[in-house]
């Protein structure tokens, strides 16, 4: 028998109830599913890890993308048809099932685009979050009007 060793750790409470109710579904203790979690995320890690040195070798700025998006998304990754190309400012930028961009913004943060620039996302929780669709509507009104007029000779 292995030897227990007790791991206190705080987890938000979406996590708690998530290990919970997989624990109902499963029929399995909570370190049961914590236990499974662990291991398929080391094994998700590791194939990764080969996608990341394939990529490194095509280009060392792709291979350093994929290894971040791995850390924040592993299974939609690893499930993922993966492609690769370049903005047209040069950036390196993932490829996701043909549906969204992976790129760093100009402040060095992940962004996640759709292919026609339509939608931004971010990486959260595991998987791309699209953002709201924001549009305008109704009358625009001015608060205020320039108050020094300017002329360019």
């Amino acid at each position: 028998m292995t030897d227990l060793v007790q791991l206190n750790l705080s987890v938000d409470g979406d996590l708690r109830d998530t290990v919970d109710r997989l624990a109902v579904r499963r029929g399995s203790t909570k370190r049961e599913v914590i236990t499974t979690a662990v291991y398929a995320l080391a094994q998700l890690s590791e194939r990764l890890e080969l996608l990341i040195r394939e990529s490194a070798s095509v280009e060392e700025d792709l291979g350093d993308l994929i290894r971040e998006v791995a850390h924040l998304m592993p299974f939609p990754l690893i499930a993922a048809k993966i492609g690769w190309g370049r903005l047209s400012d040069g950036r390196v930028a993932l490829i996701v099932d043909d549906e969204w961009w992976i790129a760093r913004d100009p402040n060095g943060d992940l962004m996640a685009i759709r292919p026609d620039g339509g939608q931004v996302g971010y990486i959260s929780r595991g998987r791309i979050e699209a953002l709201a669709d924001l549009v305008v509507e109704g009358e625009i009104k001015t608060l205020q009007e320039p108050s020094v007029e300017v002329t360019l000779n």
